[in-house]
């Protein structure tokens, strides 16, 4: 289990370039990764497509939870 915070871009679809930054608390995660997010939509499937090695100067919302890798991609 990871002792720091772990920072990570999420992309929530994959033909968007944009992707967001989110903080995780909880175990360590990998670049494809699935986790559940929420936003003013409500929770949402996003993708992890990079860690980031240090603390953003924004403020970051944090994962809910990492999903199995069975669960549909968004």
């Amino acid at each position: 289990m990871s002792e720091m915070t772990q920072y990570v871009s999420v992309q929530f679809n994959p033909w968007d370039r944009r992707s967001y930054t989110y903080h995780n608390d909880g175990p360590d995660l990998a670049i494809g990764d699935l986790v559940e997010v929420g936003t003013i939509k409500g929770k949402q499937t996003v993708r992890v497509v990079s860690i980031i090695p240090s603390k953003p100067e924004l403020s970051t919302k944090p994962i809910i939870r990492v999903l199995p890798p069975e669960v549909g991609a968004p």
